[in-house]
């Protein structure tokens, strides 16, 4: 029998899939490609990779405020 998992507030941190900066660059990656909307990058970032890790509105929608002001 596998071992029990420790309670959630012991469980480890999952590993954080992209580094600082990564998921503005690929965000610029995707517009370059076609213009497209918030909530469509963030399903196609998630679906990139299979739904492991899915940006936040909260940091999607301030990076593309942050590219209209640029």
């Amino acid at each position: 029998m596998p071992p029990a998992l420790p309670p959630p507030s012991r469980q480890r941190p999952a590993a954080r899939p992209l580094g600082r900066g990564d998921l503005r660059l690929l965000l610029l990656s995707l517009l370059a490609q076609a213009p497209r909307h918030g909530y469509e990058l963030i399903q196609l970032v998630g679906d990139m990779f299979l739904r492991v890790y899915t940006p936040s509105a909260g940091s999607v929608y301030p990076l593309l405020a942050d590219f209209e002001k640029q």
